[in-house]
């Protein structure tokens, strides 16, 4: 027993041209095992010399309405085979072949457009394209227009149902639209070829077969929301991310305005202590000239009066007392400067 191959997807028009393309040039693309040595026993089963011409023929023939501009997959594609066993002569794939397009007449009726028999490639197959249609009407009203009557209301819906529909071509609308269509027709190809003792053969999904796209377009919503969710919750996190930042910028300026602040009024507490310095300098160098010129203007007979020389040794050692006073007071405006510079941080920009 063989299995059947049935390959069934949805298609684009792109795809389509695609198809047309290689029922047309047969030349080997690396995908295709084509012996051009044999590509004259290939069969064109129903439609016009190419898959595109068939397609616009099928058009002005029906009349069928063009699908609309965002469905992506309007189109049907099926590839019908078996294991290269079941074909062991010409009487036996000349059966299959007819087999198989009775079974594609009866399943998609007027809705079928082009079937192509391969024979120039390692197994016999059938090429089939479909234009799945359905008949669209103008949208139920659902609510009454202002000032209207429960009856006109009623005559309006009346007149909307009994308009005739336009053929149009769309298979998310048509009724191979449910989930499981793709699925119920392999099943029913297994059946109208079980002269041949084809079984079911293995099922490989390259994605979802037979969605309809509003179904598609309520689970892509869901997804895309959820996304956004996520997106919002990242979003909300670097908002609160960059207000903790710019209040930390802030309080960094703060910081840096109270610290220039202290830049300041350590220039001008230096400016203040070199005052104090050099005015420090200045009384302890009068001074110490002061002593020195007293001790030279002083007699020496003078000097040796025990009351002269008392009063005189007490001013000289008064003298050295103050200069050793400013001395000490010196040295402590310095350490204070020191003490300054130490305590403040260091924000760049130069040294006082």
């Amino acid at each position: 027993m063989t299995k059947l191959v049935f390959n069934i997807r949805p298609a684009s028009s792109s795809q389509i041209r695609t198809l047309s393309s290689h029922c047309r040039d047969r030349r080997p693309d690396g995908y295709s095992a084509i012996d051009l040595s044999r590509s004259d026993l290939n069969q064109r089963l129903y439609g016009e010399d190419t898959v595109s011409n068939s397609l616009d023929s099928w058009y002005d023939r029906t009349g069928a309405k063009k699908p609309a501009k965002q469905s992506e997959t309007p189109y049907i594609t099926v590839v019908m085979s078996a294991g290269p066993e079941l074909f062991i002569d010409d009487d036996t794939t000349s059966a299959f072949s007819d087999c198989c397009l009775n079974w594609l007449k009866a399943q998609f009726g007027d809705d079928l457009v082009y079937v192509e028999l391969h024979l120039d490639e390692t197994t016999p197959h059938l090429h089939a394209v479909i234009a799945p249609t359905y008949s669209k009407k103008k949208r139920m009203p659902g609510r009454k227009r202002k000032n209207e009557t429960d009856e006109q209301f009623q005559a309006r819906k009346a007149a909307v149902a009994a308009a005739p529909g336009i053929r149009t071509v769309g298979r998310s609308s048509s009724k191979w639209s449910y989930a499981d269509s793709f699925d119920d027709l392999r099943k029913s190809a297994v059946e109208a070829l079980s002269e041949f003792g084809v079984s079911y053969g293995d099922v490989r999904r390259l994605g979802v077969r037979g969605q309809a796209t509003r179904d598609w377009v309520k689970e892509t919503a869901v997804k895309l929301a959820k996304r956004v969710n996520i997106f919002k919750k990242k979003w909300a996190a670097l908002v609160k991310r960059e207000e903790q930042v710019a209040a930390k910028i802030e309080a960094v300026k703060v910081d840096m305005s109270e610290i220039r602040q202290h830049r300041e009024k350590l220039k001008e507490d230096t400016a203040t202590i070199y005052q104090l310095q050099m005015q420090s300098r200045s009384i302890h160098q009068r001074l110490t000239d002061i002593a020195r010129a007293l001790k030279k203007s002083l007699p020496a007979e003078s000097l040796k009066s025990p009351a002269a020389g008392g009063r005189m040794q007490r001013l000289y050692d008064d003298l050295k007392s103050v200069l050793k006073d400013e001395d000490s007071a010196l040295r402590s405006i310095n350490k204070k400067a020191d003490d300054i510079f130490e305590e403040t941080p260091d924000v760049g920009g130069p040294r006082l």
